[in-house]
């Protein structure tokens, strides 16, 4: 069982236009569940918010709720085997973002091969950037996204689901990410 993946990394944040920063999580393990915790607890198994792929994202963190200390755990129902709990806090600031350009977007779990549960046809994968409201697009077909190109996330963090058609039983993506919106001031 692989240990699950925040997106953007945890850390420190410039949010002056009051947009919420979304926090993504996924495990490279394609049939995985994920619960987590932002009360401080411990997730199980069995306790905390339920995302049953194993990608996905939650809220956005405000200045007026940070810091966030965000837990999650990756897990295989049958037979049980739980990932080691990831811990990550997150510190928004009001101030202004110091850079003078977007960061380039991140993706988890990372490029490779996954190889499908029985019956299960879609792996998720979480893309992010750590500019509060900035926008992402992608393409899947080798083209290079632009702001004008691509499917668009409205953003920081979204999610693609890769799906085998019916009868296929292997595919390559190639997954292209490009960070745009904001004006970094």
């Amino acid at each position: 069982m692989t240990d699950p993946i925040l997106l953007p990394a945890p850390g420190n944040f410039h949010n002056a236009g009051g947009q919420p920063l979304m926090i993504g999580m996924a495990s490279a393990t394609a049939n995985a569940e994920e619960r987590h915790t932002l009360d401080g607890s411990t997730p199980t198994d069995t306790h905390g918010v339920l995302f049953t792929k194993n990608a996905g994202w939650l809220g956005g963190v405000f200045v007026g709720n940070s810091p966030v200390t965000v837990k999650v755990i990756a897990f295989v129902p049958s037979p049980a085997t739980d990932s080691n709990v990831i811990t990550g806090i997150y510190n928004i600031d009001a101030a202004a973002d110091p850079r003078t350009q977007m960061p380039d977007p991140a993706m988890a779990p990372n490029p490779g091969t996954y190889r499908l549960a029985s019956g299960d046809n879609t792996m998720g994968f979480i893309i992010a950037t750590s500019v509060p409201g900035a926008y992402l697009r992608y393409t899947l077909d080798g083209s290079t996204p632009t702001p004008t190109h691509g499917a668009v996330i409205t953003q920081n963090v979204g999610q693609i689901d890769l799906a085998l058609l019916v009868g296929q039983t292997t595919h390559t993506w190639t997954v292209s990410v490009i960070a745009y919106g904001l004006e970094i001031v």
